[in-house]
């Protein structure tokens, strides 16, 4: 159990571009519930959209070598959300390997 808060905020002028075009407002926050904890190896939550759409997210970690794998996989209750939350992960993944990079 438990839950966790957090906003999104496109950076993507595309992603911008598409959400004004829907009618959706440009910050979004999100109350998930976790649905499997499993340290150190994977963590679960799904978040509610909108008027009855989910979305789920599973994050597996895995040791490869001095590294560490992330798996991550979404579901939605409609696919097209799917675009947007993997276009989302994309950009907090990349500027999480920039803030690595730059330590």
């Amino acid at each position: 159990g438990g839950s966790l808060s957090y906003s999104m905020r496109p950076t993507d002028p595309d992603m911008i571009a598409r959400m004004q075009a829907a009618g959706q407002p440009a910050e979004r926050r999100i109350d998930a519930t976790f649905t499997a904890v499993r340290p150190p190896h994977v963590l679960s939550w799904e978040a509610p959209f909108g008027d009855g759409d989910m979305l789920r997210t599973s994050a597996v970690f895995t040791a490869d070598g001095d590294r560490v794998r992330l798996v991550l996989t979404l579901s939605a209750t409609r696919p097209e959300m799917l675009d947007g939350a993997s276009m989302g992960w994309r950009g907090a993944l990349e500027k999480l390997g920039e803030h690595l990079a730059s330590r």
